[in-house]
């Protein structure tokens, strides 16, 4: 997108067109969702208006909306460009679409902390929250409770049945311990 100096969008190519959906005859003349999403928090625009006159461009990620409502998350540039007078434009934008990246890391990040299975907090997450419940409980000298849960013989039961029926057990147990306490306990 190319912008005034008033950041008003005078060009969008059809890359802007594809990520937004929104259309070049709907966006001229008005202040792109970059400037919505940067302007919300006066502290953030003005670090971002210092770093373009500082370095002539600001790079970084931001949030913003398809036209059809769905989060989008674009990384880019936005980089000012010299003005010879008040009719040519004063910033170029330079967005790529990293939803997918973005999803796609959350993805991962959940893979590393949680049980696939049963969607509980896996060995080393739940030992690392378990350590920030005991400082706290240091911390405030209040109560902390931990339980453990073996089920018996389970073993012989993932031998003897299956392992698809021992996970639907165990994803069963996950769903019921998971039910009867209350949202800041850890399970």
């Amino acid at each position: 997108a190319v912008l005034d100096a008033d950041w008003r969008v005078l060009y969008v190519n059809e890359g802007f067109e594809r990520v937004t959906g929104r259309y070049m005859a709907e966006v001229v003349g008005h202040r792109p969702p970059l400037y919505e999403y940067l302007a919300r928090d006066e502290q953030q625009f003005a670090a971002v208006l210092e770093e373009i006159s500082g370095n002539g461009y600001w790079a970084g990620e931001v949030d913003s909306n398809h036209v059809s409502g769905r989060l989008l998350r674009l990384r880019g540039r936005l980089v000012s460009v010299n003005q010879q007078d008040s009719n040519e434009a004063a910033y170029v934008a330079i967005f790529s679409d990293v939803t997918p990246l973005t999803e796609y890391q959350q993805r991962l990040e959940a893979l590393s902390d949680y049980c696939q299975l049963t969607g509980l907090p896996n060995r080393v997450n739940f030992e690392r929250r378990v350590e920030e419940r005991i400082a706290a409980m240091e911390r405030n000298a209040g109560p902390l409770v931990v339980m453990l849960v073996d089920p018996d013989h389970f073993r012989a039961v993932n031998e003897s049945l299956g392992l698809q029926l021992a996970d639907a057990v165990l994803i069963e147990v996950a769903r019921r311990l998971s039910a009867i306490v209350d949202d800041d306990d850890l399970v």
